[in-house]
C-alpha cells in the first residue's frame, strides 16, 4: 500500500499516539513540580524535543520508505509551544522545491472555524441578537426551502448543519460558472428543497456557511468575508501566508501543487481546479502552511490571544464554537473499540465534538480538490496537531443513486439525438447534453460550470455511464468524485422531460429541459 492515502492515515494515527504520549506524559513531567524549578522547565524541554524528534523521523521514513510523491505539511503545539512545523516532500510530482514550514496547501473546511468565530464575535457585540434569534429578525429577505425554514432558522442552525437541506457537493466539485455571484448562488438557495426534517440530524452544507457569511456582510455594509477574516484575524495574528482562493488568486506562489494518480502514477493536476470553491469561500477557500496553522492552535488553545499575549478577540467567540449545537449519528465502527477510546458525539460550529481516552477533542477535516486536512485540539491538555497533505482522496464514498421517478418504459429507445438539449435547476443552473464529435456519434457529453465535463456513455436505453474529460480526467478512477450514471426521464408527450443526476447529495437531483 503506498500514496497519500497511506501517508494520510499514518500520520492520522501518529497523531493518536502523539496525543496518547501526551496524556501519559503530563504526569511524568508533574513529578518535577516539587523541588527544583529548573530541573523541571529543563525536562520538559527535552522531553518536548525529544517528542519532536521522534515525529519528524518517523514521517522523514515514511516518505523515504515508500517513496512517497506527494507533499505534507504538519504542526504540532503543546503548552502554547511549537514543538513541530515543517513540510516533507517536494511542491511538484516532478521537480519543484521541497516542501518547508512556508508551503502552502489548501486547508478546505477547515476554514469554517474561521467563519464561525467570525459570526460569533459579531453576536457577542450585539446586545439584542442571539445565536439562536431567527435571522428574520435582523435581515428580513432571508429565505430557504419553506416558511418554517425561512423564518425559524438562525445562525446555530446554519453554522451546525440543522437546516435538513441537502448539500450538494458535485456543483461545488465542478465549479459554478464564473458570472453567478455569491450573491446570487445565495438567493438561489430558496430553491433547494429540504430532504430531512428542521434541526432532526446533521446534514452536511457547505452552502450554509456561504450563506451565513453572506448574511454578516449585508449587516455590516462595507466589507466582504476575505476582507473581515483577513483584518479581524490574519493580520492580527500575523498569519501573513495565509490566503484566500479568489478569481484572481488561485496559481498561488510557494504552493503544493495539487496531484492525481493517472495510470498508476502521480499526475500534477492545474491550480484552475480550486476556483471551484469561490462561490462558497466562506465553506472552504483558504489556504496556509504549518507555520501559521501552529498560530492558528495557539490562538485557540489560548481563548484569543495574538502573538502579543493580549486577547484579540473575546474568548467566548472561540468557546462558544466548541458547545455542542447537533447530534452526531456516528456509526458502529466509530465507537470505543481497545485500546483507544475515540468518539465523536455532537456538531459544534464548524468543529466535530468528542473525546479521546477521556479528553476533550475538537477537530475537522478539510478536503478540496485533492487536498486533505485535518485539525485536531485537546484543550484538557492544551495540545493541537495540524496536518495537511496535496494528494487524492482515494477512499471517497460510494455515490448511491436512488431512481424514484417514472422513467420511460425499458423497451423505447430513444435516438442520440433525443437527449441533446439544456435540462435546468432554479438553484444549480444548467446543464447542457451534446453530442460529441462526428467520429463519436454515439457518445453524449454533459458540461456544467467551469470543469463539470462528462463523456456520457449508454448503459441501457435511458441510463448513462459517466465518464470525466478535461481538467477533471484524473478523478475518473475515484469514487465519490464523479456521478456512477445520469437518468433521462420522460415527459407527458412521451419525448425526454427532465434529467436526474447525484449531486453528492442524499438523492439525485432533477433537472427540467428547457429546449
Amino acid at each position: 500500500m503506498t500514496g497519500p492515502s497511506l501517508a494520510f492515515l499514518f500520520i492520522t494515527v501518529l497523531c493518536f499516539i502523539l496525543c496518547t504520549s501526551w496524556a501519559i506524559g503530563d504526569s511524568a513531567f508533574n513529578l518535577f513540580d516539587e523541588g527544583n524549578g529548573q530541573s523541571h522547565s529543563h525536562s520538559r524541554r527535552e522531553a518536548a524535543d525529544e517528542l519532536a524528534t521522534k515525529i519528524d523521523r518517523a514521517i522523514t521514513e515514511m516518505f523515504e520508505c515508500f517513496n512517497i510523491s506527494t507533499a505534507m505539511s504538519v504542526s504540532v503545539v503543546k503548552d502554547g509551544k511549537l514543538l513541530l512545523s515543517k513540510g516533507y516532500g517536494r511542491t511538484r510530482v516532478k521537480g519543484g522545491e521541497p516542501v518547508s514550514s512556508k508551503t502552502r496547501f489548501a486547508i478546505g473546511s477547515l476554514t469554517k472555524a474561521f467563519t464561525s468565530i467570525l459570526i460569533m464575535k459579531w453576536i457577542l457585540q450585539n446586545d439584542n441578537v442571539e445565536l439562536d434569534t431567527p435571522i428574520q429578525k435582523f435581515c428580513p429577505e432571508f429565505r430557504l426551502a419553506d416558511d418554517l425554514r425561512s423564518t425559524q432558522t438562525s445562525f446555530r442552525d446554519l453554522l451546525a448543519h440543522r437546516t435538513g437541506i441537502g448539500g450538494d457537493f458535485f456543483p461545488l466539485f465542478w465549479g459554478f460558472p464564473k458570472e453567478v455571484s455569491r450573491m446570487e448562488l445565495v438567493k438561489r438557495m430558496a430553491d433547494i428543497p429540504a430532504s430531512h426534517q428542521f434541526r432532526n440530524k446533521l446534514h452536511y452544507n457547505n452552502y450554509m456557511y456561504m450563506v451565513a457569511a453572506n448574511i454578516l456582510e449585508r449587516l455590516l455594509g462595507n466589507q466582504t468575508w476575505e476582507e473581515m477574516v483577513r483584518d479581524q484575524l490574519l493580520i492580527p495574528l500575523n498569519m501573513s501566508y495565509t490566503g484566500f482562493i479568489t478569481e484572481d488568486n488561485y496559481d498561488i506562489p510557494n504552493f503544493a501543487r495539487g496531484c492525481a494518480i493517472v495510470n498508476d502514477s502521480y499526475q500534477d493536476i492545474t491550480p484552475e481546479l480550486l476556483l471551484g470553491v469561490v462561490q462558497c469561500g466562506p465553506a472552504g477557500s483558504i489556504y496556509s502552511n504549518s507555520d501559521d496553522m501552529a498560530t492558528w492552535i495557539e490562538f485557540l488553545l489560548s481563548g484569543g490571544k495574538g502573538p502579543d499575549e493580549k486577547y484579540i478577540i473575546d474568548p467566548h467567540a472561540i468557546t462558544g464554537t466548541w458547545d455542542p449545537s447537533m447530534g452526531y449519528y456516528y456509526q458502529a465502527k466509530l465507537l470505543s473499540r481497545d485500546p483507544l477510546s475515540f468518539i465523536i458525539a455532537s456538531y459544534g460550529l464548524g468543529w466535530f465534538l468528542g473525546n479521546y481516552r477521556g479528553y476533550q477533542h475538537i477537530f475537522h477535516s478539510g478536503g478540496i480538490v485533492s487536498y486533505s486536512s485535518q485539525l485536531w485540539l485537546f484543550p484538557d491538555i492544551k495540545a493541537g496537531v495540524f496536518l495537511s497533505v496535496n494528494g487524492p482522496q482515494t477512499e471517497g464514498a460510494n455515490t448511491n443513486l436512488i431512481y424514484n421517478q417514472t422513467v420511460l418504459p425499458t423497451s423505447y429507445s430513444p435516438e442520440i439525438g433525443s437527449f441533446v438539449g439544456n435540462y435546468s435547476h432554479d438553484c444549480f443552473g444548467t446543464i447542457s447534453i451534446f453530442q460529441g464529435p462526428q467520429d463519436s456519434d454515439d457518445k453524449l457529453r454533459f458540461e456544467f460550470g467551469r470543469f463539470g465535463k462528462i463523456e456520457l456513455t449508454r448503459a441501457s436505453n435511458l441510463t448513462f455511464q459517466c465518464k470525466y474529460y478535461g481538467p477533471l480526467d484524473v478523478y475518473n478512477t475515484e469514487q465519490g468524485l464523479i456521478p456512477e450514471k445520469v437518468t433521462f426521464l420522460s415527459d407527458r408527450m412521451g419525448g425526454i422531460g427532465a434529467l436526474l443526476v447525484s449531486l453528492g447529495g442524499v438523492e439525485p437531483v432533477r433537472f427540467e429541459c428547457v429546449q
